[in-house]
């Protein structure tokens, strides 16, 4: 595990995922992304069956009981198409046979809770906040202003921003890790769907949204653990995106 990861949260090496004690956590799979890009001209095949080979994985590495989905669970914003939502029962469906399933909603989840609600609890929005050895966890997508208890947390893990560097002509899902205001712990996951796209987030002082730290200030983990610097020590040496 890399030491800048606070315990009692592990990466999970090779996969854009965490444990914390007997959760797994994972955030923007998108389902249905291949079909949204289709209708573009894009044709790329179901990633549904890879999403349980790998969760399957993730289950065998961590022994979880409980996976919490960071939100971004689907691609379109709204009640899903009648494909998209075939996809989300199958996956929804093989992961209720190895997990609870707490899904955190995110900006692309609307009608979601009315597909799969025979195969996971939803929280809110702004958050949940969660207790492993002694310290106070918040876990939330990232698209709304967490709860006060969620910010308060010693440690705050969030999805949303689609990180990844760019390396010549590879792209790298990464972690961002930083201190925010007292001492807390801020983690920024990478996207379980590695298709997505990203933004650049260069700009002069950007901040994370909801929380005090620049985005310059964060260290770059890779998903095998590497540290890569800081954000701004890395800057010109490899493209840094978000979405």
């Amino acid at each position: 595990m890399n030491e800048i990861i606070p315990s009692p949260v592990r990466i999970i090496e090779g996969l854009p995922a965490l444990a914390i004690g007997r959760r797994a956590v994972i955030g923007d799979l998108h389902i249905g992304y291949e079909i949204s890009v289709s209708e573009k001209g894009m044709y790329l095949p179901s990633q549904v069956k890879r999403y349980i080979r790998l969760i399957t994985e993730l289950k065998e590495r961590t022994r979880a009981d409980e996976l919490i989905i960071l939100g971004d669970v689907k691609q379109s914003v709204g009640y899903p198409g009648i494909a998209e939502a075939k996809e989300l029962i199958e996956f929804f469906r093989e992961a209720s046979l190895m997990f609870k399933i707490t899904v955190v909603p995110g900006n692309h989840d609307g009608g979601l809770e009315g597909v799969v609600r025979d195969y996971a609890r939803f929280a809110l929005p702004d958050g949940i906040l969660i207790e492993e050895d002694g310290l106070k966890l918040g876990l939330l997508h990232g698209h709304a202003r967490p709860s006060k208890e969620v910010a308060s947390a010693d440690i705050v893990i969030m999805a949303h921003l689609h990180l990844f560097i760019k390396y010549e002509r590879e792209k790298i899902p990464v972690w961002l890790v930083g201190n925010a205001e007292n001492g807390k712990k801020l983690i920024l996951a990478p996207p379980f769907n590695d298709l997505l796209p990203g933004h650049s987030l260069w700009s002069p002082g950007e901040k994370v949204p909801f929380f005090n730290i620049r985005y310059s200030d964060l260290a770059v983990i890779t998903l095998e653990g590497f540290y890569l610097g800081r954000v701004r020590e890395i800057k010109g040496l490899i493209e840094v995106e978000n979405d």
